[in-house]
Parts: structure tokens; sequence; C-alpha cells
């Protein structure tokens, strides 16, 4: 496991790779199945994917549409870089 608490196999990080990278193209966010349909990453990865990834989030919930349910609408944040760290003694 990694600093972000992703796991260290391949397949998995290729995964949430792929679903991190289509999320960042869609900036008002996608449900489950839409991450699916344009990542062609299989639902059930997509949804063991979001669930270790500390950077991606539900945004909202919509409206369901017949029998469904609602459903989820996922985000990815960028993760900023920490800031450095101040030098003594500098005017």
């Amino acid at each position: 496991m990694d600093a972000l608490g992703t796991t260290t196999s391949k397949a998995p990080v290729k995964t949430e790779l792929l679903v991190r990278n289509t999320l960042r193209q869609c900036d008002d966010g996608l449900t489950m199945t839409q991450i699916s349909a344009r990542s062609g990453v299989p639902y059930r990865a997509v949804h063991r994917a979001v669930s270790k990834m500390p950077d991606v989030y539900i945004d909202r919930w919509q409206p369901p549409v017949g029998a469904s349910p609602y459903q989820a609408v996922w985000c990815v944040v960028e993760v900023p870089e920490n800031c450095p760290h101040p030098v003594h003694g500098g005017s």
C-alpha cells in the first residue's frame, strides 16, 4: 500500500488510474455507470476502485430514473503538494 492508501499490485493501480483520469475529464462528476462506460473498466472494478481512492468523493446524488435507485455522482480532487518548509534568516 502506498502513501495514499492505494494498493500496490499493478491491476488495481491501473484501474484506479483509469478511473481517476476519467473523472478528471468531467468537472461535473460521473456516476459509476458513466465511469465504467467512458473508461472501459467493468462496473464492479470501478466500485472497488472508488472505495479505495482517497481523492475521490460523492459530490451529490442523482435522482432515480424509473425503478433505479439514487446514483452517486463521483468527483475527484487535485491533491496539492505540501507547503514548502520556511527558510530561516532570509530577508
